[in-house]
């Protein structure tokens, strides 16, 4: 079995910087687009979720 290391993870990140980040917008657009349908549609068991609540 490999041994996980901080340089391993560190050559990780930055050689597949572009794709965690286009990732993470996605995942945060798909996020913000439930939570604006939640609230222009009065959808109250969207907006009882606990990440909305924050």
């Amino acid at each position: 079995m490999k041994r996980v290391t901080t340089m391993n993870i560190k050559t990780l990140v930055t050689a597949h910087k572009d794709k965690i980040v286009f990732a993470l917008l996605f995942v945060y657009i798909i996020i913000l687009s439930i939570g604006v349908i939640g609230e222009l549609f009065d959808i109250e068991w969207i907006r009882n979720l606990p990440l909305f609540k924050l």
